[in-house]
């Protein structure tokens, strides 16, 4: 769920924030609980393994799309988290919250995609930070299938207007690395013909070129490729289950040729 490189180191060990959370000796774990007996829809909840001061434990959000994958990210203002949401009339689109004195923000939109959606599609968002600047990248169906990705400047506060990344034979299964304060990588799959592919985005809007990493089957057993920087490259794992194989490839692209 968290970002590779995200860490923030406090007066004693280092604190990492995903499914896991640890601080020096302390462990927590956010898992999903039914809002009721009788009801489908899930939550996320923080759940005390050991005892964390300062941070509460309760619902992050009482009504989640449960299937698609969540991502977290560490600003300089704290933990953040992004989740795909779900209303009541099955609008899923992509919400965050941040930890505030030790208590979790109320989740706002995004963006609003107006995206209703009955089922869940399985295609979370992706998140990263350096400092206050916090991008976030995500799949929408609605008003036609796409790519997006928006960035703030003040820990996930508010964002720029999103920015669409692409809009052809999308698939989705994004993710996103920031390089600094004011670019951003994003890669993400698309079909016929399968492949995966990355592409720069900065603070204002701009976007790079389209570039093909790899071409792969579009498999729900693919997974979610993967990235993060290594030694000033972008580095991108995926799944390639081609030839009746199942196989974890990786790949490396020097920035500057993109």
């Amino acid at each position: 769920m968290s970002k590779r490189r995200n860490n923030a180191t406090g007066a004693v060990g280092t604190a990492r924030w995903g499914w896991l959370r640890r601080a020096n000796t302390v462990l927590r774990l956010l898992n999903l609980r039914p809002v009721s007996p009788a009801s489908r829809a899930l939550s996320w909840r923080a759940s005390v393994i050991l005892r964390l001061p300062n941070l509460s434990s309760g619902p992050l959000n009482a009504r989640v799309c449960d299937c698609c994958q969540t991502d977290s990210a560490v600003t300089t203002d704290g933990p953040v988290v992004v989740y795909r949401n779900r209303t009541t009339d099955e609008i899923r689109d992509i919400y965050i919250t941040r930890l505030q004195a030790g208590t979790w923000s109320e989740g706002q939109p995004v963006a609003d995609d107006g995206w209703r959606v009955p089922g869940c599609p399985v295609n979370g968002p992706a998140i990263d930070a350096h400092g206050r600047t916090t991008a976030v990248a995500w799949f929408t169906g609605h008003p036609t299938p796409r790519v997006r990705a928006a960035m703030s400047t003040d820990s996930g506060v508010s964002f720029n207007p999103p920015v669409t990344i692409s809009e052809q034979q999308v698939v989705g299964r994004v993710d996103i690395v920031l390089l600094n304060d004011q670019e951003a990588v994003i890669t993400w799959l698309e079909d016929n013909p399968g492949r995966l592919l990355t592409r720069r985005i900065s603070l204002d809007g701009r976007l790079g070129a389209k570039v093909t990493i790899a071409h792969l089957a579009i498999e729900r057993n693919a997974g979610f490729p993967r990235a993060t920087l290594v030694n000033g490259a972008l580095a991108v794992a995926w799944t390639d289950v081609s030839e009746g194989l199942s196989q974890v490839r990786v790949s490396t692209l020097e920035l500057a040729a993109f």
